[in-house]
Parts: C-alpha cells; sequence; structure tokens
C-alpha cells in the first residue's frame, strides 16, 4: 500500500493488507525506503481494538461501535471538525477509515484519497464550503489485494503515514475523502464500496463535529452547502497537536520555504545534486530524498539562490530525517554561510549548523563563535540506523536554539563575528572512504516570525 501526499506534502507507507479472520492477501514493500509503517484493511468489528500508540492520541474519532454505522449513499464524503487539543497546529499520524462493502466482491485493489483543508466556512448557501487555497495537503491510500469482501459487511481501514501531514491549524479544518476500487478493470468509483455515517447519539469521543457532506458529481474534493449530511462521518484521526515553530521567543510564523521532496518539478529549482566528483546516487520523490553512497563519495546537494535562508531577520530551519546505516565516512545537511566546492570541501564561510553522522556518533551542532568553528554538540548519540529525528535550529536576534524531538537542546548567546549564513547543502562535497552513511531526508521548513504587531497572518508558502 503507498500514501502519497500532493502538495504540501507527500507520503509512502508499506502495506499488510488483513480482512478477516487472520487473512492475509498481500504484503506489499516499496522500492523506496519508508519510516516503519503499514496498513490494514481488517473486519469492522475489530475496529475497538485499533488504539492509539504511546507516541500519539487519538486527535479526533466519530465512530462508537459498528452498530451505529449507516452506509454512505455516495463515494464522495467530507466532513468539517475541530482537534481535540489546544494546538496551535496538528501534526497527523494515522488514520482509520470505516468503510462498507455492499456487494460480495473480489478487489484487487481500494484506494482511499483524502484532501485535507485548512479553512470551513459555515455560511449558507455557499458554493464550496472549504477553502480553496491553499489546501492542506493529499493523502492516497492504496491497498493492493486481491481480497474478498462480503455483502453488507463493514471493513476499517487503518492506515499509518511514513511522516507525519502537519495541519497549519486545529479549529474548524476540513477533509474529503473518496473512494475508489478495482475489481479488474482498474479503479473506478462506484457505490458498492462506499465510507460510513455515525447515526449514533453519542457525541464524538474526540474534537467536535461540525458538519459533513456527502455528493457525488464534483471532482475537486469540495462541496456546498447543500450537499449537508445529518450525520456525522465515521472517521478517526491519530496524531500530536504541536508548534510547527519552536522558537522560544516567537508569536506566529511565516512560511518560508517549505520542502517535502514531492514536487519533482519544481526540486530542480530549489537544489542543485552533484554528483559528478562524489559519486553515489540521489532519489528524489514520493515524499523524500534519499542520499546513497557509491564508488568514494555520496552526493552534494546544495540549495540554490536565497530560497533556503532568508536574507534578512530571524529564521528557522526544521528537518525530518533518518540515516539508512553506519558508516565511517561522514554526511550530513549544513546551514552555512556560502557553499564549499564540490571535490575540495573548501568552505568559503563558517558553518552556522551542522547536523551529521559518522562512525563516532550522531551529532547535532550549533556554531556560535566564528573562531572556534568546533565547539562541543548540543546533542549527540551512538550513530545509527533507521532513528527519525526531527530537529529545529532558531537563529534569533542575538541567541541560537536547537530542538531535537520537541526537546530544547540549546538556547545560546551568538558571537557578532559569526557571519549569517546564506546557504543549506545535504550529504559531502568531499570524497572518501566508499562506507556511507545514507540518508533519507523527508522534509525541510524554513519559517520566518511573525511581527509582533501583526494582527492576522495565513503562516503558508
Amino acid at each position: 500500500m503507498c500514501i502519497f501526499i500532493s502538495r504540501p506534502a507527500k507520503f509512502l507507507v508499506s502495506a499488510l493488507l488483513v480482512v478477516a479472520s487472520g487473512g492475509v492477501f498481500a504484503d506489499t514493500t516499496e522500492p523506496v525506503p519508508a519510516i516503519a509503517t503499514s496498513a490494514q484493511l481488517i473486519p469492522l468489528d475489530d475496529a475497538p481494538t485499533v488504539a492509539s500508540t504511546a507516541s500519539e492520541v487519538v486527535l479526533y474519532s466519530h465512530y462508537n461501535n459498528s452498530s451505529s454505522l449507516t452506509p454512505a449513499t455516495s463515494p464522495r464524503v467530507g466532513s468539517a471538525l475541530t482537534f481535540a487539543g489546544s494546538g496551535p497546529q496538528i501534526s497527523i499520524t494515522r488514520i482509520s477509515i470505516p468503510v462498507y462493502s455492499l456487494m460480495s466482491v473480489s478487489y484487487e485493489r481500494v484506494h482511499a484519497t483524502l484532501q485535507f483543508w485548512e479553512r470551513y466556512n459555515a455560511a449558507p448557501n455557499v458554493a464550496s464550503v472549504f477553502s480553496t487555497s491553499p489546501p492542506a495537503g493529499r493523502v492516497e491510500v492504496d491497498l493492493i489485494g486481491p481480497f474478498n469482501l462480503n455483502a453488507n459487511t463493514g471493513y476499517l481501514i487503518d492506515a499509518t503515514l511514513a511522516k507525519p501531514l502537519l495541519l497549519d491549524g486545529y479549529q474548524a479544518r476540513g477533509v474529503s475523502l473518496h473512494l475508489t476500487s478495482d475489481y479488474g478493470g482498474g479503479l473506478v468509483e462506484n457505490t458498492t464500496l462506499v465510507a460510513a455515517f455515525d447515526t449514533g447519539p453519542m457525541p464524538p469521543a474526540s474534537g467536535a463535529h461540525l458538519a459533513s457532506f456527502a455528493e457525488g458529481q464534483r471532482d475537486d474534493f469540495n462541496f456546498g452547502a447543500a450537499d449537508a449530511e445529518a450525520s456525522p462521518l465515521a472517521i478517526k484521526f491519530f496524531g500530536t497537536p504541536q508548534k510547527l515553530t519552536q522558537c522560544s521567543s516567537w508569536s506566529g510564523h511565516h512560511n518560508y520555504t517549505i520542502e517535502e521532496f514531492d514536487d519533482s518539478a519544481a526540486f530542480p529549482t530549489r537544489w542543485n545534486v552533484n554528483v559528478g566528483s562524489t559519486g553515489g546516487s540521489a532519489e528524489q520523490g514520493a515524499g523524500s530524498l534519499t542520499l546513497s553512497g557509491g564508488g568514494s563519495g555520496i552526493p552534494y546537494v546544495t540549495s540554490v539562490g536565497t530560497l533556503s535562508v532568508p536574507p534578512s531577520g530571524e529564521f528557522s530551519v526544521r528537518w525530518l530525517a533518518r540515516y539508512l546505516r553506519v558508516g565511517a565516512a561522514g554526511d550530513g545537511l549544513v546551514v552555512s554561510k556560502g557553499l564549499p566546492t564540490s571535490g575540495s570541501g573548501a568552505e568559503p564561510g563558517p558553518r552556522a549548523l551542522s547536523i551529521w553522522q559518522d562512525n563516532g556518533g550522531f551529532r547535532v551542532t550549533a556554531i556560535t563563535d566564528a573562531t572556534q568553528p568546533n565547539p562541543a554538540p548540543a546533542f549527540q548519540e551512538t550513530a545509527g540506523a533507521n532513528v527519525v529525528h526531527d530537529i529545529e535550529y532558531c537563529w534569533l536576534a542575538n541567541t541560537v536554539e536547537v530542538w531535537v524531538d520537541g526537546v530544547q537542546k540549546a538556547a545560546v548567546s551568538r558571537n557578532a563575528n559569526l557571519p549569517r549564513p546564506d546557504s543549506m547543502w545535504f550529504g559531502n562535497p568531499v570524497t572518501g572512504p566508499s562506507d556511507w552513511n545514507n540518508v533519507q531526508v523527508f522534509r525541510v521548513h524554513v519559517r520566518k516570525p511573525v511581527a509582533a504587531d501583526t494582527i492576522y497572518f495565513d503562516s503558508f508558502e
């Protein structure tokens, strides 16, 4: 099963499809490495066993039990909702969707598209209830069979995202769900496999339901006010409330560069990939950039122009990535003044941030004084593989902060002799032994603070 997210995010997962009494129909693994993820299609009566994990909470849930669910009359449904907690932003890690098979059918493939929206308009008679600029991201869940579904039987799609879907708020958000299926001739929309509405008397177990919708004509994933349904859409979201920027002095943010590595057309306008002098391979797509060593080098990827770092003012760089193996030769992500020369590694200016792994360990180092280019790391651990880290670096007025997996690891004064960084690069510009630390980068977000006197800001690209 693949999960993809179109702009501004894209996901990749592997799948285990289970229908009825532990029967395994397919086990597919994507060629691009993914965070340990899975997706299942299980009997709906097993839904109470689908619970949150230690690292996530139920952000929204509106199905109490299978007896309160009614099949939708359209394969296109949606919901306006408010997530549990106080935000200010949301990170979604897993989605559970009850579906009904209204006929006994052998499916080769089941596909669910979820379009998320940042704004809901509750005005009466509105032509489109969800804002169209910008949408918040799209998730595509692709379940590969074959598997046999029974007539008038409920099932649950439970999908874990390869990387979290980030929403810029938690109140009055929207999600649209479109189901298609393939029983021999390709994916088609039909009314034999549909989502469900919760007709029970209970309120949502988590979050708040605002409105639900269903219609069968539009192809933009949106709905009109006249498409409202009386009962809530049955769906469950797992994840965590969070702040998209952790910089301690910021009251809000504007997005400067949001890189999810899911747009092949835009990628070369933002990054230069050099493999000629260093060797190795770079694979971009499906929501990640994977750098693999080969021969005597690993790719050297550099930012284009000022897209990576704002030319003035405070900024933050937030990086989600994992190393895929441990090797003797080091590589990583660096924010610096100027870019090193490919092949020689000569650096025109000092580094400001270095996220690096070699066989000596994994280190996050913030340089605050140009005369001391090798300070003690703000964070260090034994080198490892398949450990995902979420790291944010804040360049503030006179200080820098380093956050690792939601915990502040450094807040130190910055010497005036340290020049402002203007570039970003991944990998390593120099050759070395063939034993490299292959790395998979899932996202790089660069943001600026909202002005203290700003009343409204959208914090979008």
